[in-house]
């Protein structure tokens, strides 16, 4: 288990260096990101941000099925499970109605300030928190763990969409900060649980 734990240690670290930026006002990274539009960097996020789309389950979990053993089938269906309760709770309890940016700006009439990526529908509503970034950092952080190698890229791929998802104007960084601890947290919760609570049919994987 140190080994695993060692593995999500960047992470850990990615943590600590974002924490300040949550105290920064609100729109900080959003108005930064905007001045940096481009059409490259348009296509760039937009395509990115669907790596945070819960449909990829079905492929890591597929994936795990045929290489890996039970444990990890059932720590990642866990993890899964955990991260949608951790985002939907605040999505639709604690920070329901939470404004996303375009209706902020809309608010005090400065929406027509901003660059608005023609294409992408632009929700108002549930900002908090950020739902393809807890998604990404979950996939991320638990293939983190079996990968020997790789570890960085998919810490980089799960940036990569966290910022995407303020660049093209659905989150602030307090969302994506968060999305990313929730991810992280249902690793590591699911790591606990595999370890702590083992069951005999772990170590069975599929018939080869």
């Amino acid at each position: 288990m140190n080994l695993h734990l060692k593995r999500l240690f960047p992470y850990l670290v990615l943590i600590f260096i974002g924490f300040p930026g949550v105290f920064y006002r609100r729109g900080w990274l959003f108005e930064r990101l905007n001045d940096w539009h481009s059409p490259f960097l348009d296509g760039w996020f937009t395509t990115i941000t669907w790596l945070g789309d819960a449909t990829f389950a079905v492929l890591i979990l597929f994936w795990l099925y045929w290489f890996k053993n039970y444990k990890w089938v059932f720590a990642f269906v866990l993890g899964f499970v955990l991260h949608v309760i951790f985002v939907h709770i605040f999505k639709q309890w604690i920070a329901h109605g939470f404004e996303r940016p375009f209706l902020y700006y809309q608010q005090i009439g400065l929406e027509s300030s901003f660059d608005w990526i023609e294409g992408v529908s632009i929700r108002k509503l549930n900002s908090f928190p950020s739902g393809h970034t807890a998604t990404a950092f979950f996939f991320a952080s638990f293939l983190s763990l079996l990968a020997k190698r790789g570890l960085y890229f998919w810490l980089v791929l799960a940036v990569m969409v966290g910022v995407s998802r303020v660049y093209i104007g659905q989150h602030w960084f307090i969302d994506i900060y968060i999305g990313m601890l929730f991810g992280l947290w249902s690793t590591l919760l699911s790591l606990y649980w595999v370890n702590r609570y083992p069951r005999s049919w772990f170590e069975k994987r599929r018939k080869q």
